[in-house]
């Protein structure tokens, strides 16, 4: 259960808790709940009730979908909240893209003299066109939401029954796409029986499920071309589907890849380490972990903006890249660091590699706004097996080696040592 959607323009410090967001899209943030925060009409209700807040906006022309955590404490106590927003730009598109779809789908059935029908996955009517007012006077508004055996008598359900039973028989000896035709008694709005013919086909989503069914029915005898009409609305369906399968592929990488860098993100890379650690382990090669960030990165989001930090790390996503190999593993760690994973690749070259990135950030001239932003960049480096043998020991200890390369002044690589005892 979440709170209400709220109004971020009826709430001053809603709406200065998005500008907050905003700045930090993609990283969960803590905040106390003191101050305006805690003067917060709307969050209040949310801390109230222990539920998110969430609601959605626009920044920079990407959609937000914006988060705020009550966090409670062991005495059950609410001191802080927990901020997030995430890019849902991709998800916005897909929605936006299934709508024009049904509007299509709806403007060609809409101007047939056939009755035109859909169906979900529990056979409950979800569209049905003017022409079934017109042969049965049924408003559509009545007949949206019944289950489609309801516009028959008893004798009509039998036969929708047996009909649907021949299909999965048919389904079971692996025929695919089995279309139902039937003739059947349907009830009228005066009560009056009249039969129809019934010709019906399946869609399905894309792990081959069946989701719902697309029809037409028309009176017994009738002589409108509905094997055209059926065939054309099916054909239409097919077109969707592909579009569809395409668009939910598209936002499954975009879900996996940071938006600014367009490097792969946190998520992919809990995925992928294990699988690439296993693989290392498996096969007896090294694979070498490169924790790099840019050094006082703050200084440059309050001197240059926070676009003028984007600009930077856009600019160290493209130096990445240069010379990498299809094996290579580039992800954005964090708000200002990036995690390299390289199979294949002892300490040693993973030093090189790291230094080149280094004495090319701090050798770029990265514009922005007509300024020139220098920066650098300060690297940690563990590799398996000589740092450790597993995700967890080698995360801890390409932190520990990307810290001494801080400490050490940044701009500078830092490996880890082989012995447990040191960096």
């Amino acid at each position: 259960m979440t709170a209400a959607p709220p109004d971020p323009s009826s709430d001053a410090t809603q709406r200065a808790l998005q500008t907050y967001i905003d700045a930090r899209l993609g990283v969960a943030v803590a905040l106390p709940l003191t101050g305006s925060l805690a003067h917060s009409a709307t969050l209040a209700q949310a801390v109230a009730q222990r539920v998110p807040l969430v609601w959605e906006g626009q920044h920079e022309g990407r959609a937000v979908r914006y988060r705020v955590v009550p966090v409670g404490e062991s005495d059950g106590t609410v001191r802080r909240v927990v901020a997030f927003g995430e890019d849902i730009s991709a998800e916005a598109q897909l929605h936006s893209s299934l709508r024009g779809l049904q509007e299509q789908f709806r403007f060609v059935a809409g101007r047939s003299n056939d009755v035109v029908w859909q169906l979900d996955a529990h056979m409950r009517l979800t569209y049905i066109n003017e022409a079934d007012y017109r042969l049965r006077g049924c408003p559509r508004e009545v007949v949206i939401g019944q289950t489609f055996v309801e516009l028959f008598n008893a004798e009509g359900r039998t036969i929708i029954a047996e009909a649907l039973a021949r299909r999965r028989e048919r389904e079971s000896r692996g025929e695919k796409n089995t279309v139902l035709q039937f003739e059947a008694p349907q009830v009228c709005q005066n009560g009056r029986l009249l039969w129809v013919e019934v010709h019906a086909a399946p869609f399905h989503d894309a792990s081959g499920q069946t989701v719902g069914f697309i029809g037409t029915t028309r009176p017994v005898g009738d002589q409108s071309r509905v094997e055209t009409l059926l065939e054309d609305a099916r054909r239409q369906i097919q077109t969707q589907a592909g579009e569809i399968a395409e668009l939910r592929a598209s936002l499954q990488e975009q879900a996996l890849r940071d938006p600014l860098t367009g490097l792969h993100n946190r998520g992919y890379l809990d995925e992928t380490l294990p699988r690439e650690l296993s693989r290392a382990r498996r096969e007896g090669y090294p694979l070498s972990l490169i924790l790099l960030g840019v050094d006082h990165f703050k200084t440059i989001n309050e001197t240059h903006g926070h676009a003028g930090g984007d600009a930077v790390l856009s600019a160290l996503s493209l130096i990445l890249n240069l010379g990498a190999r299809d094996s290579d593993i580039f992800c954005r760690y964090g708000n200002k660091e990036f995690l390299v994973a390289l199979p294949l690749m002892g300490l040693e070259d993973a030093m090189t590699r790291a230094e080149t990135w280094r004495q090319a950030l701090s050798e770029a001239a990265i514009e922005h706004e007509g300024y020139t932003i220098e920066a650098t960049l300060s690297a940690g480096i563990a590799a398996f097996p000589d740092n450790g043998t597993d995700v967890t020991s080698l995360l801890q200890r390409v932190h520990q080696a990307l810290y001494r390369a801080q400490q050490n002044g940044r701009n500078c690589v830092v490996r880890s040592s082989p012995h447990p005892s040191g960096v």
